[in-house]
């Protein structure tokens, strides 16, 4: 299982204690809890996750969250963007082929659908996706086979000798 951090404005007990309240999740399982707003925290969160979140849910959805959201990835990393407090967001197209990063937006459920599923995942009920290696020779043919469909079930992870 990868560590999660918790990242928000207020780490303090007191501000953990809202987030709580404001979530359900009393326990919040995670290696550190980040002050997002300190000046060094893309540091903290880089050196916590080993060189960056492999994903990142932006539960705020503003300029200056998004902006963090991106700095944090590791390459190949995901930011998931739910919140919904709006507003534009410049960001270095260059940073997508280096990064190879992802962002995609997400509106669907209630708080208690995610709470569910969440619980479903922790108790081990939600099977992992399957991962299938194959030699970065073969990419054509991995590629063909995603195309046509039916070959493959699944992710296909391409592997350099």
């Amino acid at each position: 299982m990868l560590p999660k951090l918790r990242l928000q404005r207020d780490p303090s007990p007191a501000g953990f204690a809202h987030h709580a309240s404001a979530t359900g999740n009393l326990t919040m399982p995670a290696v550190a809890t980040i002050d997002n707003a300190a000046p060094d925290a893309v540091k903290q969160v880089m050196e916590a996750t080993d060189g960056g979140a492999a994903a990142a849910i932006d539960f705020v959805g503003s300029p200056k969250t998004m902006e963090f959201g991106v700095n944090i990835l590791r390459k190949g990393g995901k930011l998931v963007m739910v919140g919904l407090y709006g507003g534009a967001c410049p960001i270095s197209i260059v940073l997508f082929p280096f990064k190879m990063m992802t962002i995609e937006g997400s509106y669907v459920g209630t708080i208690e659908d995610l709470k569910e599923l969440l619980a479903l995942v922790q108790a081990g009920k939600v099977p992992p996706i399957p991962i299938e290696t194959r030699p970065a020779d073969q990419a054509s043919a991995a590629l063909n086979d995603l195309k046509n469909g039916g070959k493959v079930r699944g992710r296909v992870v391409l592997r350099h000798q």
